[in-house]
């Protein structure tokens, strides 16, 4: 069991370094290239393969475009939420979302590990990256955890009244 617990851990950290390496390499060039859909898409991808935690994808094309400093901050939150889910949750799924709904665009991670003790979704460096991350753009941002169901990071960005 002790060996089992190793092995999850290495390939956890061997695909969470895997993960940053590919963010590192997507330039904000290649952001606008690609788009961010399928950028996030590639993320979850390269950390799905090395770890234990099943990840589902609700990633939709987006009907208007999100600026660069949109898309980098976004992929960047998502790659931060990604980072955490898998370093401190325990979890065994991870959901990562992007919609638009209702005038806005909604960027969703979300899993179904232990969860957060209270007062602490103010807490690390990670998470005030995050917090920093939105602000940016302003979006409005969410951190929802309940110990032992898992925590939510809602990211929501107003969207022109077009859509």
């Amino acid at each position: 069991m002790v060996d089992q617990m190793r092995e999850i851990s290495e390939a956890s950290v061997a695909a969470l370094q895997e993960a940053r390496q590919i963010a590192h390499n997507l330039h904000p060039g290649q952001i606008e290239h690609l788009g961010l859909p399928a950028a996030l898409t590639t993320l979850v991808e390269s950390v799905q393969g090395g770890t234990p935690i099943q990840f589902e994808t609700k990633i939709e094309t987006l009907r208007a475009a999100v600026t660069r400093d949109e898309a980098i901050n976004l992929y960047r939150i998502a790659q931060e939420s990604l980072s955490n889910l898998i370093k401190h949750s325990e979890a065994s799924q991870g959901i990562v979302t992007l919609n638009e709904t209702n005038g806005r665009l909604y960027l969703i991670v979300e899993d179904n590990g232990r969860g957060m003790p209270a007062g602490t979704t103010d807490g690390g460096l990670g998470l005030r990256g995050i917090r920093e991350r939105a602000q940016n753009i302003n979006a409005d941002l969410q951190i929802e955890s309940t110990a032992g169901k898992g925590t939510r990071v809602i990211v929501s960005l107003p969207r022109d009244s077009e859509m």
